[in-house]
């Protein structure tokens, strides 16, 4: 009953309703019916490219121009970020949102207030990069999935960029993909090279998976990679 041929996203909010992205949104409203949203609902682009509930049950939704957030009518558009394709958005433990951004960078959003804080050429995101994903740790460090290495900002506001040779082959390719984070704290890393985990002690492992997008390790110790 889903009416697209392929979704990339997807969420269950707190309400059990099911959320896809593709070429347009769509929830699952039950019995097989299904709700489509698009610009007539406030969404300045039909491509939803990233879905984040944060700690409020607030939807978060992010297109090719930009994210939005949904409301009783439909969606409302966040001005600072519409010059933004947003791929990822994180939650901080303050409630600021992270987003993975094109041009190349960075972006910090404080949702009540409406400000927007850019992470570009001084963090090193220069061009020829592009941004696929961000993952946030228990201690409030940013991980920084790109296509020239994977970037650390530690809680302090300093950018560290993590190469192939800085974790002595840990890190199996510049070209990074996929981030997760798991309950014990440690950072899967898909990339073109295979997967990499870090623990928070900074122990690296390795499995050699050629062209790694995506990983995700289930509780029962079993992990899925997508190719």
């Amino acid at each position: 009953g889903l009416p697209v041929d392929w979704a990339c996203i997807a969420l269950e909010d707190r309400e059990g309703s099911l959320w896809i992205g593709s070429t347009g949104l769509h929830r699952q409203l039950g019995g097989g019916v299904w709700r489509g949203y698009g610009a007539r609902d406030g969404l300045l682009s039909d491509v939803a490219r990233a879905l984040h509930e944060d700690r409020s049950g607030q939807l978060w939704v992010g297109t090719e121009k930009g994210i939005a957030r949904a409301h009783a009518a439909g969606f409302q558009a966040l001005p600072g970020t519409t010059a933004n394709t947003v791929r990822s958005i994180q939650e901080g433990p303050d409630g600021l949102l992270y987003l993975a951004g094109l041009p190349i960078e960075v972006l910090r959003v404080d949702p009540r207030s409406g400000r927007v804080e850019r992470f570009g050429a001084a963090a090193g995101l220069v061009r020829g990069k592009r941004i696929f994903r961000l993952v946030l740790d228990r201690e409030g460090t940013l991980w920084v999935a790109t296509s020239r290495g994977l970037y650390r900002r530690n809680p302090q506001g300093n950018w560290t960029l993590l190469t192939v040779d800085s974790t002595g082959g840990g890190l199996r390719s510049m070209d990074v993909w996929g981030l997760t984070m798991d309950a014990e704290g440690v950072l899967w890393i898909a990339s073109a090279g295979g997967v990499s985990t870090r623990t928070p002690d900074a122990n690296w492992a390795y499995a050699d998976v050629p062209g790694a997008r995506t990983v995700l390790p289930l509780p029962s110790g079993v992990i899925w990679v997508g190719t």
